[in-house]
């Protein structure tokens, strides 16, 4: 690691430092939650509760991870950080795009996501050769996905998601997809225990393997899901202090503090609200 890498590493532990205490002195303060932006002027509904929930949650969620990954990382474990860093940049990304989301179509997403993968569960189940799972198959709730069939989102596949966000597009997925070859079984885990030796036969295997991934990258992606997340959670509490904090991280480490809706997002949007027009003046 160079000096100027080693610097980098300083620079993002201490800004994880800090992003994990500033999510403590959020939570201790208690701040009463609002609509985002996209539904300000809108009448509050039990779907806004739903994105309100799930705002607070997934942010929670990439910041107990985080925690994980910390650990991990002090204790030298890098390759068993990146699934979870993986995660991380996942959820973050999520929350990105659900609090910012137009009307209510990306918590309708997110909920259709979620009834799809229930269904399919008790699918599984009834189909099951353990009794125990067919007979508990018609208990599994949350499959009704009818009441969000309608969005114009979809976080089915996260390609999609990076597309929607800003800075983001296919960047951001690529990043995703190097995360992944290191975070299911393949030849890519595999080959971090074994070194060429030019020999036919079996390569050299090695007493520890190789890092996938450099550590210094591992905690900018860490910090980067924190900083994002909390960013999204700010949508919602209106806390100009926390936004000022929040955008210095940003600047430290090198990102936007805040994952905007792309270009191809309000197109498609627009797109889709014209034909709605359309179709509703020339009728049935």
């Amino acid at each position: 690691m160079t000096v100027e890498e080693d610097d980098l590493v300083v620079e993002y532990l201490a800004a994880i430092d800090e992003l994990f205490e500033h999510w403590e002195a959020v939570d201790a303060k208690n701040l009463p939650l609002a609509q985002p932006a996209a539904r300000s002027a809108s009448r509050f509904s039990g779907k806004d509760l739903t994105r309100l929930a799930i705002v607070k949650g997934l942010a929670c969620y990439v910041f107990d991870t985080g925690k994980a990954i910390s650990t991990l990382h002090a204790a030298r474990q890098i390759n068993a950080m990146i699934p979870l860093v993986r995660l991380a940049y996942e959820s973050a990304l999520n929350v990105s795009l659900l609090v910012q989301s137009l009307d209510q179509h990306g918590v309708d997403a997110f909920m259709h996501e979620y009834s799809r993968q229930r269904a399919a569960l008790q699918l599984s189940a009834s189909r099951s050769p353990s009794e125990v799972f067919r007979e508990g198959a018609p208990d599994v709730s949350g499959i009704d996905g009818s009441p969000f069939k309608d969005s114009h989102d979809s976080v089915r596949h996260f390609h999609q998601i990076c597309e929607d966000l800003t800075p983001g597009g296919p960047d951001a997925y690529l990043y995703y997809r190097l995360l992944s070859a290191y975070s299911h079984p393949g030849v890519g885990v595999t080959d971090l225990y074994f070194e060429d030796n030019g020999q036919p036969g079996l390569p050299t295997f090695l007493g520890e393997a190789k890092e996938a991934l450099p550590g210094g990258m591992l905690l900018f992606f860490t910090a980067a899901s924190l900083l994002w997340s909390a960013r999204a959670y700010s949508y919602l509490t209106r806390d100009q202090a926390d936004r000022d904090f929040l955008r210095s991280v940003g600047r430290r480490i090198g990102v936007a503090d805040s994952l905007a809706l792309s270009d191809d997002y309000r197109r498609r949007h627009a797109a889709r609200a014209r034909a709605e027009r359309e179709a509703r003046r020339h009728g049935p």
